[in-house]
């Protein structure tokens, strides 16, 4: 049986604590998963979280600041510092010993969707798989069984294999959060059939291999050095990018419709604040939207 270490984000918003306890529920109840580190900035969350088996929480002495608010917009400006603020300036050691009040006051608190790329080289060689997961997005059971289970039959052939945030509206209905356009090409791999996504499609969430992983961790992407992504972002979207070559391309699991296509739901992941219902650039297509595809 594959083992899972998972890896979830949480700047401390006690709004999106149930999105926290809901995703813990499900691992708890999972022999699948191995440990679950939560990196926080509230110590106070560890007492909180102990009834949950399997949870580690690593606390930070990140906090709102200035960039907190602002940082959006001086990213755009000052992305090529990214990496040396973390790695550098930041000091790790110094830093979280000293805590001065001037460097809480200059670090970005959502480096903290950063911090599991030092945690995870420690713990590379304890598990089968490492998932990486941001605090409002809810796997089933059911969608990570599978997705174990599939993975390497992909990997082996050069594709990544993705799942997709839903989100549902006041009616019941589904909808892709992050998915633009549909896909168009039928890929079969050892008699399963997957759609091939046109873009790379942002999921806040990632799982991989550990050995694929080892084998990265000097890479540019594993240490951020890249763009097109703002900070947060970057954590989430892993490896799978078109740009960044790792893979021929992103593949989600299909069921006939008829004559045509659907993705199948077993890929869904939940994204729980149903927040991008009424945003005219997400959710624009329902989740059982039928179409057509050419293999490939």
């Amino acid at each position: 049986m594959s083992d899972v270490i998972v890896h979830i984000p949480f700047f401390y918003n006690e709004k999106r604590l149930d999105y926290l306890h809901t995703q813990l529920g499900v691992y708890a109840q999972l022999n699948e998963i191995k440990t679950v580190f939560v990196y926080t900035n509230d110590i106070k969350l560890t007492q909180q979280l102990l009834t949950f088996q399997k949870v580690e929480v690593i606390s930070y002495p990140y906090r709102k600041n200035f960039f907190f608010h602002q940082w959006k917009y001086l990213e755009k400006v000052h992305r090529h510092t990214e990496y040396f603020l973390f790695n550098f300036l930041r000091m790790r050691s110094f830093y979280l010993a000293i805590k001065l009040p001037w460097m809480e006051r200059s670090i970005n608190p959502y480096y903290i969707t950063w911090e599991h790329r030092l945690v995870i080289p420690e713990h590379i060689h304890e598990s089968s798989f490492q998932l990486y997961n941001e605090d409002d997005v809810l796997w089933s059971a059911e969608t990570l069984r599978w997705i174990i289970n599939r993975y390497n039959e992909l990997f082996d052939a050069g594709f990544h294999l993705s799942c997709l945030r839903i989100e549902t509206d006041v009616d019941g209905t589904t909808w892709y959060s992050d998915m633009v356009d549909l896909p168009k090409n039928l890929i079969n791999i050892n008699g399963h059939d997957y759609a091939l996504l046109n873009e790379p499609t942002y999921s806040a969430g990632w799982l991989y291999n550990s050995g694929f992983l080892k084998q990265h961790l000097k890479s540019d992407v594993y240490r951020m050095r890249f763009s097109d992504y703002d900070l947060r972002e970057k954590a989430g979207i892993g490896f799978h990018d078109t740009k960044m070559l790792y893979f021929k391309g992103v593949l989600v699991p299909i069921m006939k419709s008829g004559e045509k296509w659907k993705i199948n739901p077993i890929c869904h992941v939940h994204h729980l604040p149903n927040n991008y219902i009424h945003d005219a650039r997400f959710c624009n297509i329902q989740a059982h939207h039928e179409f057509s595809l050419t293999s490939k």
